[in-house]
């Protein structure tokens, strides 16, 4: 297909229950100049077949079938074989607005952006809203030092300190925008594994934005992100401070090379102890015995310890929760995590 807008990044592994609604809404998009490149990460379910039944449904269909190796490299094999003149990626779990692609097109070639963002809401496993997010800004489009000074350090909650603007953390996830593939190319930029760094998304934009010399918005909502049973932050993992502690010193790294971590320091404080927090409620799946005890090494941890002098509290409960966390009150913690689950 030639004169592709937009190419579809679409990773694919264990949702068969949802995938039909992810495509589907990908399918009748408004803006015909379209490929959906579906990646199937060796899905153990009937992903593999339901893609090789919609490559004969559309021909801007194409599906590539490879080994297992996680979301952000899975991304990557999408981007190499991408003919598009912008890129998107979508979580096969999620689907997005009819409209969604013509209008950030749009948007984009009228400003000359190399990335468009629009709006998203939040569903729960129901289907009802927990929650949407919008540029909390009065203007749309960022050119030169705004890009870091507004954008970047926002995602990264250095600027982010009320209930409204702390939203533009939410722009960590890469599935509700466009970004130029020109970008990807000149700097050959593409995603690590999240089997090694848990958050891709912020490190991906860390190499991407810097490059960039136009971010744009659409204030519509147009993308969904949904809840769902098998979301893997609903699973317990053993090593999940660890590989936070792996992602904190990689964005310490990042924002060192690009001279702006003294800006972002309390923000990359703030994303690894939401992350601790994070890791402390995820205890009440495990044995209690067992949970106490993991909470107390985490408290103890020296990583932990430091970061959580320097990151942000924007609530009484994040001061509550801290000052547990920072005078190792396991038990409390647990049964405040159990009690609010």
């Amino acid at each position: 297909m030639e004169n592709v807008k937009i190419s579809i990044i679409v990773p694919i592994y264990k949702v068969e229950r949802y995938l039909d609604r992810c495509v589907q809404s990908l399918i009748h998009q408004t803006l015909q100049e379209i490929e959906i490149i579906l990646i199937d990460d060796e899905s153990p379910d009937n992903c593999g077949k339901m893609c090789d039944k919609y490559v004969k449904q559309d021909k801007r269909i194409k599906v590539i079938h490879k080994e297992n190796e996680g979301l952000g490299l899975s991304r990557n094999v999408g981007i190499n074989v991408s003919k598009g003149e912008y890129l998107a990626f979508i979580d096969s779990d999620d689907y997005i607005d009819k409209n969604a692609y013509e209008e950030m097109y749009k948007k984009a070639k009228q400003e000359n952006a190399d990335i468009c963002f629009c709006g998203v809401k939040f569903l729960d496993i129901n289907q009802k809203e927990r929650k949407r997010i919008v540029n909390p800004f009065a203007k749309d489009t960022f050119r030169g030092e705004e890009i870091i000074q507004d954008v970047l350090y926002n995602m990264l909650q250095s600027k982010a300190k009320t209930e409204k603007t702390k939203s533009y953390l939410e722009l960590g996830g890469v599935w509700k925008a466009i970004y130029k593939k020109e970008i990807f190319e000149q700097n050959s930029i593409l995603f690590c594994s999240e089997r090694k760094f848990i958050s891709e998304d912020y490190i991906f934009h860390l190499d991407y934005i810097p490059k960039s010399d136009c971010i744009t918005f659409v204030r519509n909502i147009f993308y969904y992100h949904c809840d769902n049973d098998t979301s893997l932050t609903k699973t317990y993992k053993v090593d999940r401070l660890e590989k936070n502690k792996i992602l904190y010193y990689e964005l310490v790294r990042k924002a060192e090379k690009i001279g702006i971590y003294q800006n972002v320091k309390k923000g990359i404080s703030s994303i690894f102890i939401g992350s601790v927090r994070a890791c402390i409620k995820q205890e009440i799946m495990n044995d209690y015995n067992i949970a106490i005890s993991n909470i107390r090494k985490m408290c103890n941890d020296e990583c932990v310890r430091k970061n959580i002098k320097v990151a942000y509290k924007r609530s009484l409960q994040q001061i509550v929760f801290d000052l547990l966390v920072f005078t190792n009150r396991a038990r409390i913690l647990y049964k405040i995590c159990k009690n609010y689950q």
